[in-house]
């Protein structure tokens, strides 16, 4: 796969799993906007394995390691090849991408209920008055305070 076919693909991804995102970097110089879908594909493919796959967790776990592990030597995939060439462009902090990997393999570690708890306290902590002072300007009021939509927990 050449690097521009590569590129192609990773931004085919990106503007068909993140619309508003693809939107939001389409003002971006085309190397930068080229990278940063790169990295996009990235952290879903972290994403997808973490949370979406229907894998057992050892299986799991070792998807995340191989995709650890290409950072280092990268395959011949689209988001390999892609990604490889942003990391030789600009500054990509290496730690930041073991971060996602990291990121998901403590999803795995976390129960269903812990997973729960986490979200209920998310939502406590929006729906807490101090919300409405935080984003004072653009949270949705209505006469009893501020809209109260729910967490987005993902």
């Amino acid at each position: 796969m050449t690097t521009e076919q590569a590129y192609a693909e990773v931004e085919r991804l990106t503007r068909k799993r993140a619309r508003n995102f693809a939107y939001g970097i389409m003002v971006l110089p085309r190397e930068k906007r080229r990278a940063i879908s790169a990295i996009y594909a990235f952290a879903r493919c972290v994403d997808d394995v973490a949370d979406g796959a229907d894998l057992p967790p050892d299986q799991k776990r070792e998807q995340l390691e191989q995709l650890r592990d290409g950072l280092a030597s990268p395959g011949d995939d689209a988001m390999s090849v892609a990604l490889a060439d942003a990391r030789s462009r600009f500054p990509i902090p290496d730690g930041a991408l073991q971060a996602l990997v990291d990121g998901g393999l403590q999803d795995l570690d976390q129960t269903r209920t812990q997973i729960l708890r986490n979200c209920a306290a998310t939502a406590r902590r929006w729906q807490a008055p101090s919300a409405s002072r935080v984003l004072p300007s653009t949270a949705p009021t209505t006469s009893s305070g501020p809209r109260r939509s729910g967490s987005h927990c993902s």
